[in-house]
């Protein structure tokens, strides 16, 4: 796959809309990090629980992402507290459905990315 390819790819991914709906009927949105707020989010979990990858994937980063549940807006969380705080609102619904939205866009990227392999194997062969 050309960079070029895999930069499309990025960009229509990103453009899609990041709003969701849980079991409980909230509207979820989610914002994209940028490196700085990642590198942010490590400092404001500690060193501790950043070097647990599980922690740092299924909830930190996550929780992070959420920007607004219904009319809530959440700032990026400067401490495990906020972390915490925002996985309490978000309870198991709200995972749910952000684990569940975050697969089908992974699965969505996915399959775009091996379309584009075909396009160019088959490009290749002419």
């Amino acid at each position: 796959m050309t960079e070029q390819t895999a930069n499309n790819i990025a960009a229509q991914t990103a453009d899609q809309a990041d709003r969701f709906t849980d079991a409980r009927g909230r509207t979820i949105q989610l914002r994209i990090l940028s490196p700085l707020q990642h590198a942010r989010l490590v400092m404001a979990v500690g060193s501790q629980a950043a070097e647990n990858d599980v922690f740092m994937n299924a909830f930190a980063l996550p929780a992070a992402m959420v920007e607004k549940v219904d009319d809530d807006t959440y700032a990026l969380p400067g401490s495990l507290k906020q972390v915490e705080g925002v996985l309490a609102v978000l309870g198991s619904d709200g995972m749910a459905a952000l684990n569940k939205h975050l697969y089908q866009k992974v699965e969505a990227a996915r399959s775009k990315m091996q379309a584009g392999t075909k396009e160019e194997e088959a490009a290749a062969k002419n």
